[in-house]
């Protein structure tokens, strides 16, 4: 329950500093769409470090590739606060305001699901598909290439035969 604390405090602190520094008057160009992104963020970050300290087969795994995943995480989360910052001072029109906010969620939720599952199959040992992304790439967005289904054989070609 700690970390969720954690998160929770350094969200709301990034939300009264994105209020404390947009000096403009408040009318409604709000943020709370975009905002929502930033606990996926922050518990992606913490996520990160976590698995940094994740041990498979007796050895640590390697740090370059979580390392740049940080590295891109913190650059987007930068990113998204300073939109943030234009979108509640004012400086974007109404739809830009929304699309950016729309994608600062959705983004911000692709980088929790997709770190929260990186870290579930090093500490299981196990990689499988997400049961709701292959709905989602087949069903919802109709994917043609169905790249995400092609997936299934090499995985299951790295699953232990028992």
């Amino acid at each position: 329950m700690g970390n969720q604390v954690v998160v929770s405090l350094i969200a709301a602190l990034t939300l009264g500093s994105i209020y404390w520094l947009d000096l403009a008057k408040y009318n409604f160009s709000g943020i709370d769409l975009g905002y929502v992104g930033f606990p996926f963020l922050i518990y992606s970050i913490y996520t990160l470090f976590q698995v940094m300290k994740i041990k498979v087969a007796g050895k640590p795994v390697r740090k370059l590739p979580i390392i740049v995943m940080f590295v891109v995480v913190a650059i987007f989360t930068i990113l998204a606060y300073s939109t943030l910052v234009k979108n509640s001072s004012g400086e974007y029109e109404a739809y830009q305001a929304i699309w950016f906010q729309l994608t600062i969620l959705f983004a911000s939720f692709f980088i929790f699901t997709s770190v929260s599952l990186q870290k579930y199959s090093l500490e299981r040992g196990k990689v499988e598909l997400s049961t709701f992304k292959k709905y989602f790439f087949s069903q919802v967005i109709r994917s043609k290439d169905r790249l995400y289904e092609s997936l299934e054989e090499p995985l299951n070609k790295m699953k232990p035969t028992a």
